[in-house]
């Protein structure tokens, strides 16, 4: 049987997910504090994980904001080595493992997961939506220095569908309602409670 509260949580976390921030106090002002915050929360992801994404390696060579022209040329000449390597046949996975100066995405060979438009800076942004799968980019510049981008998999953006969603909206209402119980213990037994203090004796 379709469960009401589920289904008009499921048009609140919609119009959550579809508001610019600062209309989305106003959506949840009837709400407790925490529960609207969970709501939110809760909302924001589910927004991502419909939205158009790109699953992404990348090598990077660094070149920070404030290197010399020479620093920045080096850079991109030794991203475009890699690069020609790449396309001679050696694998992405081992080369950024290797050559990537992103220490925390080298060791799992370039990959940074899943990332939405808004999540990386233009050039990055626009070179990664725009590069078919399993393609490697040209030395792509950023403030961090120069990026080879090679596009994993590619989703496109997908409505929110109750059916789909409903188990996940119940077992969210269920964690709100165990969390409100529990504070209205915490809050009972707090009233309930008598503090005794006990100074040492002299």
């Amino acid at each position: 049987p379709d469960d009401p509260r589920a289904k008009a949580t499921f048009e609140l976390l919609k119009k959550i997910g579809s508001s610019s921030t600062e209309t989305v106090a106003g959506l949840v002002k009837d709400l407790d504090e925490a529960v609207g915050q969970g709501h939110i929360a809760f909302a924001f992801r589910l927004r991502d994980l419909h939205a158009e994404r790109v699953k992404v390696s990348h090598i990077l060579i660094n070149s920070p904001e404030g290197s010399t022209m020479v620093q920045k040329n080096q850079a991109r000449e030794k991203a475009e080595g890699i690069r020609k390597r790449l396309l001679g046949g050696e694998d992405f996975f081992d080369v950024a493992r290797k050559d990537s100066d992103d220490a925390e995405s080298a060791v799992r060979g370039g990959d940074l997961g899943f990332m939405l438009r808004d999540w990386m800076e233009d050039s990055f942004t626009e070179a990664a939506f725009a590069l078919p799968v399993g393609e490697i980019s040209q030395p792509i510049p950023t403030s961090f220095g120069y990026h080879l981008i090679r596009v994993q998999e590619k989703k496109a953006r997908e409505p929110m569908n109750y059916e789909k969603l409903e188990a996940d909206i119940k077992q969210f209402l269920m964690n709100l309602d165990f969390q409100s119980e529990l504070l209205r213990l915490v809050k009972r037994l707090r009233s309930k409670a008598t503090i005794e203090v006990k100074l040492p004796a002299e």
